[in-house]
This record gives C-alpha cells, structure tokens and sequence, in this order.
C-alpha cells in the first residue's frame, strides 16, 4: 500500500478525529482536518489500482459523495488502521453536532 504524503503539518496536538476526503479522479486523494486551529492535509496519488488512502485511526469522514448529502454528513469511519467504512444510517453524524 502507498503512503500518505504530509502536504501540511496541522497541530501536532489535534487527534484528527474529523476529517474532509476528496479524490481527484486522476491525480490522486487527500484528506485535510476538520478543525479549522488545525488544517492537517495529506494525501496519496494514484500508482496502483485500488490503493486505499489511510486516515487517522477512528476518524469521522465527510466525502463531497451527494448520495451522503454531500459535504453535509460525516458517513464513514475509520477503523485502527485508518481505513474507512461506511457508517450505518442511524451513526452518521451530521456537520455541526
């Protein structure tokens, strides 16, 4: 599996537990903190087909996906290992709680 990529260091204190995905289709994914004090980003380009980016571990993440209401819902979870899975409906989260 690739490795994530620092592309911004954030609050070394933050635990990430909310973060914003995005995949770009070509170039590659990224994720960035959810805390405005913080802004961590990392990301990971594509090399091989299938490669999972990996998120801090039992993180909360909010896609731009608008079959999860877009930026609107956090509606997956990171597991110890930092790879998501889809929340069930009733544990999603939405912005602001």
């Amino acid at each position: 599996m690739a490795e994530n990529q620092v592309a911004y260091e954030g609050n070394p204190e933050c635990k990430h537990d909310r973060v914003f995905y995005i995949d770009f289709g070509i170039t590659g994914q990224a994720w960035w903190c959810d805390y405005p004090e913080c802004g961590r980003q990392e990301r990971m380009g594509y090399s091989d087909t299938g490669e999972k980016i990996r998120f801090p571990p039992l993180a909360y993440i909010r896609t731009e996906n608008p079959e999860f209401d877009g930026k609107g819902i956090y509606s997956h979870k990171s597991d110890e290992n930092g790879l998501a899975k889809l929340l069930p409906e009733k544990e999603r989260i939405f912005v602001g709680q």
